[in-house]
This record gives C-alpha cells, structure tokens and sequence, in this order.
C-alpha cells in the first residue's frame, strides 16, 4: 500500500484479499478478515495500532473472530497517502482459516 499509493482492502488492480491468499496458495480460504491501519509519530507505534484497533468494534470483532486460525502481519515504513512522511508506518493483519484447518479444529 505504501509503494503503490493506497489504503484499501481493495488494490488499485481489484486484488483482494481472498485473490492473494490464492496467488498464494493457501488453498480455499472458509474465513478471512483484514485490519488495516496507519499512523505517524506515537500513533505509528504497534501498541497505538493494536490499542486502535481493540476500540474499533468492526476491527476487534475481526481480530477476535473465532473462524481464524492462522494471522499475518505486515508493517510498512511510511504512509500510504505520503510516503516522504516520515515517522509514519502503515500495517495490515491478515486472518484465515482454509477448509482444511477449520475441520482440524473440530476434531
């Protein structure tokens, strides 16, 4: 998002999130979820992201949903609006769970 000047669940292409969990083959995805978040100075730190996150009642219910069982986190330097802003990071948690591990779980 940085490097391509957007702030989205939705590239500037039309990729989603289910489309990247297929480029990368992670299989047929039964749930996903995505937070998304930026910030600059102090509010640029991971505890201000997460703390943002827990207080936003879309975005906790994401983070807390019971369907996932496996999470990415990404985090870029810079903004996505202005990525000569410094102090800034933008971050991205990716939730799943494919087919397959949400069977496992019921075991």
């Amino acid at each position: 998002m940085v490097r391509q000047g957007f702030f989205s669940h939705t590239a500037p292409g039309g990729r989603t999130l289910s489309d990247r969990l297929r480029a990368a083959r992670y299989g047929h995805a039964a749930a996903v979820g995505e937070a998304l978040a930026w910030g600059q100075g102090d509010r640029a730190a991971p505890r201000a992201i997460v703390r943002a996150w827990m207080h936003s009642a879309p975005h906790r219910a994401v983070l807390l949903g019971r369907n996932y069982r496996h999470v990415g986190i990404g985090v870029a330097l810079g903004s996505p609006y202005d990525r000569s802003l410094r102090g800034s990071a933008t971050y991205a948690a990716n939730l799943a769970a494919s087919s397959a591990a949400r069977d496992v779980a019921r075991l």
